[in-house]
C-alpha cells in the first residue's frame, strides 16, 4: 500500500483507496483502517499503564530465606 501512496504522490490514504477500488470498498477500507489504528493505540496505552517491570530495570530484593543464613551450632 505504501508503494501506491508514493506512486500517486498522495497526501492521504483516502485518495489512494478511491483510485484503486470502488467508492464503497474505499469507504470500507477507510473505516477498517481507522478502527485498526484505534485498537493499536488503545493496546499501546493499556500496555504503558500496566505497571509491570520493564526489561533492564532491577527488581526489588527479596527477603533472605532461612536456608541462606548461616546457622551456628
Amino acid at each position: 500500500m505504501q508503494q501506491y501512496g508514493s506512486c500517486f504522490r498522495a497526501q492521504s490514504h483516502g485518495g489512494v483507496f478511491r483510485s484503486i477500488t470502488s467508492m464503497v470498498v474505499a469507504k470500507v477500507m477507510d473505516y477498517g483502517l481507522s478502527i485498526a489504528r484505534f485498537c493499536v493505540g488503545f493496546v499501546m496505552l493499556a500496555g504503558a499503564g500496566n505497571g509491570s517491570t520493564p526489561a533492564g530495570r532491577a527488581k526489588p530484593a527479596r527477603a533472605s530465606s532461612p536456608v541462606s543464613q548461616s546457622v551456628s551450632h
